[in-house]
């Protein structure tokens, strides 16, 4: 109703009198756009380029995805503004080189598990000599 008496569509209160749409608006270019769609969907090389794109677009996807990396730190898990927080970043910045002690407990032993325990041994020393995770290894094991 408010079309056929001429009314503005925001204020609905102003009347139009003669109103013309722009020629823009009344021309009916819909069906050239369609014509041109379906030609350029039946082209063998739209079809080629299609292919191609999501080809590259699937090779890129996987690149990504084998490129992601998740890390644990559970220093960010606190507070930004708690007190250990606070003290393992000047820690950190005051001491880099420093690592941290390790302690490893086992239960009852047998021949069986002697090479596994040279293998961690082994395994905790060269950390030690990167001194980037460890600062020191005490162990019986290599004294033998």
């Amino acid at each position: 109703k408010r079309v056929l008496d001429g009314r503005d569509g925001v204020l609905p209160c102003i009347v139009h009198k003669d109103y013309q749409p722009p020629r823009c608006l009344q021309q009916n270019d819909s069906e050239s756009v369609m014509k041109f769609y379906a030609k350029l969907l039946s082209s063998k090389v739209f079809k080629l380029i299609t292919v191609i794109a999501t080809i590259g677009f699937l090779v890129f996807g996987v690149w990504g995805w084998t490129e992601m990396r998740q890390e644990f730190d559970p220093i960010l898990l606190m507070p930004s503004d708690s007190y250990l927080r606070e003290w393992i970043r000047i820690y950190d910045a005051d001491y880099p080189d420093n690592g941290w002690d390790v302690e490893v407990y086992s239960g009852e032993l047998s021949y069986m598990d002697l090479p596994n325990i040279d293998k961690l041994v082994t395994g905790l020393e060269e950390l030690e000599d990167d001194r980037r995770y460890l600062r020191n290894v005490d162990s019986w094991w290599s004294k033998m």
